[in-house]
């Protein structure tokens, strides 16, 4: 199932040092679920900051399913240089 979706793919550079960390949209869109249902279960102690956490999520869940409808694309994409040949580089990406 994971080669049938899409990937998330978050790469980080600064100077010489990269991360590469690919997600499957499936299993984030999965994980985000399931913090749903713990805060329904840790909501009914009543805290404020679960609640208002709970009514954004449908709104979180809907654009991870429209990220995931579309094609290949670049979310974002950030080069910055400091001048002092310090560099930093972040890429996300949607495949």
């Amino acid at each position: 199932m994971l080669t049938k979706g899409h990937w998330l793919i978050v790469h980080l550079r600064i100077k010489r040092f990269r991360l590469w960390l690919p997600l499957p949209l499936y299993i984030l869109q999965e994980l985000l679920w399931q913090i749903v249902e713990i805060t329904d279960l840790v909501g009914t102690f009543g805290n404020k900051k679960l609640r208002e956490m709970k009514s954004q999520m449908p709104t979180i869940m809907v654009a991870l399913d429209s990220i995931g409808e579309g094609g290949q694309y670049d979310l974002v994409e950030i080069d910055a240089d400091s001048g002092d040949g310090d560099r930093v580089r972040i890429v996300i990406k949607v495949r």
